[in-house]
């Protein structure tokens, strides 16, 4: 992306400009911006998803807005965030993290047997977890890394501070492994 009122960097993340930030032949600063996108037919780009939301299962490039939009269909889901979660088997396994409309009664594994009906072999569901609510911030926008973050911790109802969401973000590409702990409601995902 190029534009004259671009952000002049990350603030204290000297490390994420230099990997954010380019020039091009003519000296204009360009910001790469993590999106991933589509052109159609008709030249219009689509925004897809985020880079660094993508999951590496099996050596293939998973992107979880495919998935939330499928379990997103289930009448019984209001919100869904999936994400990363490490694997022994397949570097990641996509882990989806719900919550339901009122007066909905849907459990885990009906949520996951259900999506992955549904999903591509490569995209299907390791696990579903139901929770109350998940963390937004003051746009409404889900924020992926606190929830990556409380699937990691033992106490996963303290809030995460931003240190936390920048210390360990999503992991990418096979991440570190952690124990389970009982958070997810895990069963193999058939592939």
């Amino acid at each position: 992306m190029h534009s004259t009122t671009l952000m002049a960097g990350y603030h204290g993340q000297k490390e994420s400009d230099s990997s954010t930030h380019w020039r091009d032949e003519h000296g204009r600063r360009f910001v790469r911006t993590g999106d991933v996108g589509r052109l159609d037919d008709e030249g219009f780009l689509w925004l897809c998803d985020r880079k660094k939301d993508m999951i590496i299962s099996g050596g293939y490039n998973v992107f979880p807005a495919d998935i939330e939009k499928v379990l997103s269909d289930h009448p019984a889901v209001f919100e869904v965030a999936v994400i990363g979660f490490p694997s022994h088997k397949w570097g990641e396994t996509p882990v989806a993290i719900v919550t339901l409309q009122r007066e909905a009664t849907a459990n885990a594994e009906e949520l996951r047997d259900w999506a992955n009906a549904r999903l591509g072999a490569i995209q299907r569901l390791a696990a579903v977890r139901v929770v109350p609510e998940l963390p937004s911030g003051g746009m409404g926008k889900i924020l992926k890394a606190t929830v990556a973050c409380r699937v990691r911790r033992r106490d996963r109802d303290a809030p995460v501070t931003y240190e936390e969401s920048i210390a360990h973000p999503l992991p990418i590409g096979g991440g570190t492994r952690v124990a389970v702990d009982g958070l997810l409601q895990a069963a193999p995902a058939p592939r």
